[in-house]
């Protein structure tokens, strides 16, 4: 097998830090747990790293601070278009895992915890979605905006993370 080098490509980075949520605990009922003000540091901490780190440049590096899920989506969708080496997406913020234990669903800044439900059967705006269960993924093969099916593996995951759908629903 060969070794991937990302050296010379175009590679991105998503960088999400959740720090403000608009629906938190004991304020909303279906709320987070609560704010998470350290993220917003963090994110200017790995920028940094990431800068020095030589295989990123600055301008392939995005940052989203706080988004809304559909902001991430929308963020998500156009860096993975644009990657044409590796790919990191890295989360900082609240995140859930069903009763099945099967899957994380990372929660934006609009997101409202609904339990005992599948996101599917009581879709909220804004309801957490799963996106991947590690910060870190690298990409292979070609991920356009009409193929769904391309397929990377989150270093942790056990299996191929799907891109978002039309939908908006990614499966780790």
């Amino acid at each position: 097998m060969d070794r991937f080098d990302p050296r010379g490509k175009v590679n991105r980075a998503l960088l999400v830090g959740v720090s403000e949520y608009e629906f938190t605990r004991p304020k909303h009922r279906d709320g987070v747990p609560g704010q998470l003000p350290a993220v917003a540091h963090n994110l200017a901490v790995l920028v940094r790293a990431l800068e020095r780190g030589g295989v990123l440049r600055p301008l392939e590096i995005t940052v989203a601070r706080s988004p809304r899920l559909a902001d991430f989506r929308h963020s998500l969708r156009a860096a993975a278009d644009s990657a044409e080496g590796l790919l990191l997406l890295y989360f900082a913020g609240h995140g859930a895992v069903p009763s099945a234990g099967d899957e994380l669903w990372l929660q934006m800044r609009d997101a409202e915890v609904v339990r005992g439900e599948t996101a599917g059967s009581r879709a909220r705006p804004g309801s957490p979605t799963c996106c991947a269960s590690s910060p870190t993924a690298t990409r292979s093969g070609s991920w356009s905006s009409s193929t769904a099916a391309t397929r990377a593996t989150p270093p942790g995951c056990g299996r191929p993370w799907s891109a978002p759908t039309s939908d908006g629903a990614s499966r780790c």
